[in-house]
């Protein structure tokens, strides 16, 4: 897949990385802090392009991205109350939740059984 620069201002950007993410590309997004590398957290093959990509050992987890405490079920098992009121009170923002995942979440997102 070729290489694309995207205007962050152009609205329809967005639209675009989502037809590279569903078409099993990674796409490069602007954090707070860092710029970040993503898939689509049920692509197995595109998450583990991103391992190959960054040199990361399959050991080490990778963070999943989310919208908000309503996709919180999509990803884990046994989210508790406490995790969801974190979730709706600081998301969007800088906390990171560390939950059981689904069984069904591809392996090479975490090796152990937490996504976060």
């Amino acid at each position: 897949m070729k290489t694309e620069i995207l205007p962050a201002d152009d609205p329809l950007s967005i639209a675009r990385a989502l037809e590279i993410l569903r078409a099993g590309g990674l796409v490069v997004f602007p954090t707070d802090t860092v710029y970040g590398l993503g898939s689509l957290a049920f692509d197995q093959a595109a998450i583990e392009s991103i391992y190959a990509v960054k040199g990361r050992p399959l050991e080490k987890a990778i963070p999943i991205l989310i919208a908000d405490a309503a996709d919180l079920d999509r990803l884990a098992r046994a989210v508790t109350d406490l995790a969801r009121r974190l979730a709706s009170r600081f998301w969007p923002g800088p906390l990171t939740l560390v939950l059981p995942k689904r069984a069904d979440l591809p392996a090479a997102v975490s090796a152990a059984d937490g996504v976060g």
